[in-house]
Parts: C-alpha cells; sequence; structure tokens
C-alpha cells in the first residue's frame, strides 16, 4: 500500500499542474478564460446561432438577426435604433466607395454603452467587367447585394459561469445597395411594426417555456413585410446543439505494479449539449490490458484485466469521436479466476490525439490477509 500512497501523491501533483497549466497548456482550452476580445467584433460565432429572425423588405432586401438566449433580447427591440446607426454610417462613409456596381460589406460593432463604435468596411469590384447593353450603350451592370452587419454588445452575463460572457446580438442587412438603408430609416413605422411583430412573438414564447435560456430552446421565423407582414414561425422548440452519442477509441501502454503491458480503453457516452468549446458527457467505459508473471511472459490461464467502468467528464465538442476527454472512473475490473476488484480510474486529454490516465483497483484488505491491488499510468493515442 505503500507503493499505492505514493503513485496517488505522484498523480495529485500531476493534477493539479495541469489545471495551472490549462490541461497540459493547450491554447484552445487556455483561451476558454482569457477570451479575445476581438474575436467576436464584427461577426458572432455559430455557436450563438441559437435565435434566428428574417425580415423580408422593401426593394428585395432581408434583415437577419441572430442571437443566443431569449434573454439576451431584453424587454423591447432595438431595429429602429440600429437601422438609424447603419443610415448614419453609411451617410458618413460614403465617399469611401468608389463604384456604384461593386459589392459593399459595412461592420460596426456598437459597445454596451452606446460611445465609441468600431467599423470596417471593404469594397469588392470582380464583376467590374459586367455590362449591360441598351440601345447602343454599354452601361456598368451590378448583380451583387450590400451587406451592412453589426453587432450589438448588449450587457455582460455573469451567472452562471458555465454560461457567461459577452452578450451580443447580430443584424445582417442584405441590401440591393447599401444607400437602400437610407429609405428604411425615412420610414420608422416599418421597424417599428416589424419590431412589435418580434416582442410579441418572444412575449409568447417566455411564457410557454419554462425556462427562456434552456438550450433546448430554438426560435426561427419569418416576417414579409411586402405581403401585410405575414408572419411564419419556422421552428419554435429543438435542441439548439442536438445531444448526440460519442465514441473513444485509444490504444498504447500501461505502466502498472512494475510491468507494462500494451493498453486499450473504449468509451460510448451520451454527449450532453452545450455552447461552449467543452461538452460533458455520461457514459460506460471498457478497458483492457495483458497480464505479466514474475517472468515476464503472458499468462495463459488470467492474462488480462478487464475493468467496466462507469464514466463521467468533459470532452472538446465534436461529432462521433470525443476527442481530449477528460474524466472519472467508477466500475470493477475482472481478473479471471479472481474476484473482482473496485476499480477507480482517471483520465486528462493532453490534446486530440493524445492522453493519459490513473487506475486503482484492490479489494480494501491489508497484503498480509490476502489483499489485491492493480495500480498503473497509462499513455494513449486516440482515434
Amino acid at each position: 500500500m505503500q507503493k499505492v500512497s505514493l503513485l496517488l501523491i505522484a498523480f495529485l501533483c500531476l493534477f493539479s499542474a495541469t489545471h495551472a497549466q490549462g490541461l497540459f497548456g493547450d491554447p484552445d482550452l487556455m483561451s476558454m478564460d482569457m477570451p479575445d476580445p476581438n474575436k467576436n467584433l464584427y461577426n458572432i460565432s455559430p455557436d450563438q446561432y441559437n435565435h434566428h429572425f428574417e425580415y423580408q423588405l422593401p426593394n428585395d432586401g432581408i434583415l437577419k438577426i441572430d442571437f443566443l438566449r431569449l434573454s439576451d433580447w431584453g424587454d423591447k427591440n432595438m431595429l429602429s435604433q440600429i437601422t438609424d446607426i447603419a443610415a448614419t454610417q453609411v451617410q458618413q462613409l460614403k465617399d469611401s466607395f468608389r463604384s456604384d456596381y461593386s459589392e459593399k460589406l459595412l461592420e460596426i460593432n456598437i459597445p454596451i454603452n452606446n460611445k465609441v463604435l468600431s467599423l470596417n468596411y471593404k469594397e469588392d469590384e470582380k464583376n467590374k467587367n459586367q455590362l449591360a447593353y441598351k440601345d447602343g450603350s454599354y452601361y456598368q451592370l451590378k448583380t451583387g447585394f450590400d451587406t451592412i452587419r453589426i453587432v450589438k454588445n448588449v450587457s455582460i452575463k455573469t451567472k452562471p459561469i458555465i454560461d457567461s460572457g459577452l452578450v451580443q446580438i447580430q443584424y445582417t442587412f442584405i441590401l440591393k445597395d447599401i444607400n437602400d438603408i437610407a429609405q428604411l430609416k425615412s420610414d420608422p413605422a416599418l421597424m417599428e411594426r416589424l419590431g412589435n411583430i418580434t416582442d410579441s412573438v418572444i412575449n409568447e414564447k417566455r411564457k410557454s417555456w419554462n425556462r427562456q435560456d434552456a438550450t433546448s430552446h430554438n426560435l426561427t421565423f419569418a416576417v414579409d413585410a411586402n405581403n401585410g407582414d405575414s408572419l411564419a414561425i419556422l421552428r419554435g422548440n429543438r435542441p439548439a446543439y442536438g445531444g448526440h452519442f460519442g465514441l473513444f477509441l485509444g490504444f498504447g501502454a500501461i505502466v502498472y505494479n512494475n510491468s507494462i503491458s500494451p493498453y486499450v480503453e473504449t468509451t460510448f457516452a451520451y454527449l450532453i449539449p452545450t455552447r461552449g468549446k467543452m461538452q460533458g458527457f455520461a457514459g460506460v467505459n471498457f478497458s483492457g490490458f495483458g497480464m505479466r508473471s514474475s517472468t515476464s511472459t503472458l499468462k495463459t490461464t488470467v492474462g488480462f484485466y478487464r475493468s467496466y467502468n462507469a464514466e463521467i467528464g468533459v470532452c472538446k465538442k465534436s461529432m462521433g469521436l470525443m476527442p481530449q476527454k477528460t474524466s472519472l472512473l467508477i466500475g470493477i475490473m475482472d481478473i479471471k479466476d479472481e474476484k473482482p476488484l473496485f476499480n477507480l480510474g482517471f483520465n486528462f486529454g493532453i490534446n486530440r490525439f493524445a492522453s493519459v490516465g490513473f487506475n486503482l483497483a484492490g479489494n480494501f484488505k491489508k497484503e498480509d490477509k490476502g489483499g489485491r491491488y492493480v495500480y498503473g499510468v497509462n499513455f494513449k493515442f486516440n482515434l
């Protein structure tokens, strides 16, 4: 048991080091605690596209709104304010765009206090050779649409910690001509009408959903301002990131009881829906490795340690396979012609392709009274 105690102490030190370095210093995991402030400056990430609203506007324009939680919307819409800001910036930057036929992009980030806007603009003239011919003359032909994308920083969410961070809503205007935004500003009744429809739909969902921010809720609808503001709710409640099952397969070696042997491990788990880079899971685990005798030859009568475990932990978000798995295992270790041992194990994901683990199995008896213990450290490559 002294060897077991020393091994436990060593592994606790390793565990502390991994947490101090962010799971062996993986850059992606370290960035979870220190998010890049510019990452979502002009374009929020796909993980935040939980609710999607789309509006058909006059002159074949489209407005798309994407955001994460229903509570992020607040008590009242900001469509009129957002449209006014977009129109003002287009007017201010009109001399920065060189041609009428180009495809234009204007990106705006609005901070929480609305004081200092961040802007980025681009102009793509790839279609400058497209022409229209009429009555003996050539005219420049524009076939592409212009885009105004606005990211509004609403607030900073602090609780719960697992779902905390900067709250953002993205508004995307897709217009035949970027100057069409001025026409939308000049018709404030239109945006007010669309905003009131949106508030009404959201309030109805808040009444019918027990927890408005549950990941199982997803709201998608479309409004056609050219057809009597007709409303179509395309989706009102489905898992936003749909839970699915994952599989882990690892092959490597284990150092145990002063011996070394090939090692194999597999896990079949349910992956819990989440909005972050990591997702929790719960499943069943099987691991096994060969047993060596004192003469370092494989025993023919016993030959193999097999453990069957329940497993909980976290892994990187992925479809199917489970990369960078970090978990706790509890179960039994089965040895031929012997009574099963209680088994405890830990796994630590180093990166997407490799991990280390610790196993301790025993029957809780003193060694001089028939105690049986198996303890080891494994290193494995993951598929």
